[in-house]
């Protein structure tokens, strides 16, 4: 899972990217690989899947959903492009999370963290977009529950 915000102090350089997004097939708008061939024509992008993004003056924002890891590539596109990205990313299967931003990857192992990690400023940021915590302690409950199933 993805969320996205990227901006440019030229906002035509937005409204350029708004424009090829119009110009898509109605199908093609809600398909996140159209979606993000839109900042770069000639990417290729492993499996994803459909993008909800909206689109004012100076910002484009997504959620998407992407297969295996978040689109670092593109944003690394993006970047050279002047664009300026934020990105958070939540693979709860694989407990990683992150955040991409000035083209520096902070990827999170919460296999790894301990509970202050989650008065960290990076973890405040990465609970506040996904809400990890809540969704931990639904994991340890459906463990406990199975455990007391068990006995």
């Amino acid at each position: 899972m993805n969320n996205l915000d990227i901006s440019h102090d030229d906002p035509g350089k937005i409204k350029e990217i708004a424009d090829r997004l119009e110009s898509l097939e109605q199908d093609q708008y809600k398909d996140l690989i159209g979606f993000l061939k839109a900042f770069d024509p000639d990417w290729a992008y492993r499996e994803a899947c459909s993008a909800d993004f909206s689109i004012t003056e100076d910002t484009i924002s997504a959620n998407f959903d992407t297969a295996w890891s978040p689109p670092t590539e593109l944003y690394e596109t993006l970047e050279e492009q002047g664009f300026t990205v934020w990105a958070t990313y939540y693979e709860p299967g694989m407990q990683l999370t992150g955040i991409y931003q000035d083209g520096w990857d902070n990827s999170v192992d919460l296999g790894d963290i301990d509970e202050d990690f989650w008065d960290t400023e990076l973890g405040k940021e990465l609970d506040d977009s996904w809400g990890i915590q809540e969704d931990m302690a639904q994991w340890e409950d459906e463990e406990d529950w199975d455990e007391d199933e068990e006995s």
